[in-house]
């Protein structure tokens, strides 16, 4: 299976793991978006992204070369946003 291919299956999964919850869908992003969840969003949109970068293959992580450090300081950014 390509990285395309992999990317595409997870895609599909997720969408799928959204389907039950569809018609609340639009307020659980509306409570997202308030303020004082905006940091434990951008972490789950980021975890998310790097989820789906692995599953495109080796290598190609967002947080695969990053130091604890370097994350560290994102997450206490983040608090503050």
């Amino acid at each position: 299976m390509s990285g395309k291919e992999r990317l595409l299956a997870v895609m599909r999964w997720r969408l799928a793991m959204i389907e039950p919850v569809i018609e609340t869908w639009a307020s659980a992003v509306a409570i997202q978006a308030r303020p004082e969840n905006v940091p434990a969003t951008l972490r789950q949109r980021a975890m998310l992204a790097d989820e789906m970068c692995n599953a495109a293959g080796p290598g190609r992580g967002v947080f695969e070369n990053m130091h604890s450090t370097d994350v560290d300081s994102t997450n206490r950014v983040c608090s503050f946003v």
